[in-house]
């Protein structure tokens, strides 16, 4: 398949956990959707488990988002 480098927000690469913020600019454009797409589905096809969290999760759910990537770190583990 190929070697391809992608960037991560986040991620847990022992594990294959990554995880994404999306921003409110995260997907101005259609290029800008369609690359983000193309990247989490070849991360997803290669083993990877993505999780994305927005405003909301980090500043008013942050308790809540931690316990989703532990129990994915945990689910997850060598």
């Amino acid at each position: 398949m190929g070697e391809r480098w992608h960037r991560l927000d986040t991620g847990w690469r022992d594990r294959r956990v990554g995880a994404e913020y999306d921003g409110g600019i995260a997907h101005l454009t259609q290029d800008q959707l369609r690359a983000d797409r193309d990247r989490h589905n070849w991360l997803t096809e290669n083993g990877w488990t993505l999780l994305h969290f927005t405003d909301v999760d980090v500043y008013r759910r942050h308790t809540r988002m931690v316990a989703t990537v532990r129990r994915l770190l945990d689910r997850n583990a060598a």
